[in-house]
């Protein structure tokens, strides 16, 4: 599995880039083997072809899972498909973070937890928790809220843990 970090040449991608003040925008997870990606995008988390998906998107950073055989794989696969797939994007948690990224440069105000997030819909960066529930990566400090989390905090989180390589 490669976690892949993305961006895109649309309004929704810059706007992101925009508030964060960061180089991605998208954070993807990826099966070479069977040419998968999962990801939460505007139309909600789902499943295309990497050839498809790749197309409009442009790979900042890319992590190597390390320690994912083929049982666990087959495990993260269902979990990922019963748990997340179909499940609509989280714009209002997208909307909040936003405002608190903009209140963390004006005031510098830190902020927690996402008052707007709701449990039955996913960012991008929330899609991590399958792997964090599937004990995958085990050396790093999780934040207790995925849903505050940017793709490039995100990167530089799991860059840090032994069972990731940069690729």
């Amino acid at each position: 599995m490669i976690l892949l970090f993305t961006r895109k040449n649309t309004i929704f991608s810059k706007l992101i880039r925009l508030f964060t003040g960061e180089e991605i925008s998208h954070f993807v997870l990826y099966f070479p083997e069977t040419e998968i990606v999962f990801h939460s995008f505007r139309r909600g988390v789902e499943i295309d072809w990497y050839q498809r998906f790749i197309k409009g998107y442009e790979v900042v950073y890319s992590l190597k899972v390390l320690n994912i055989g083929k049982a666990q794989e087959s495990i993260f696969y269902r979990n990922i498909i019963q748990k997340y797939l179909g499940k609509p994007y989280d714009i209002l948690a997208l909307l909040f973070m936003a405002v608190v990224i903009v209140a963390r440069r004006v005031f510098n105000f830190r902020y927690k937890k996402n008052l707007w997030a709701r449990e039955s819909a996913f960012m991008c960066t929330e899609l991590v928790n399958a792997i964090k529930e599937l004990g995958i990566i085990r050396d790093v400090d999780w934040p207790d809220n995925l849903d505050m989390i940017t793709p490039k905090e995100l990167f530089d989180l799991l860059n840090q843990s032994g069972d990731t390589l940069e690729i």
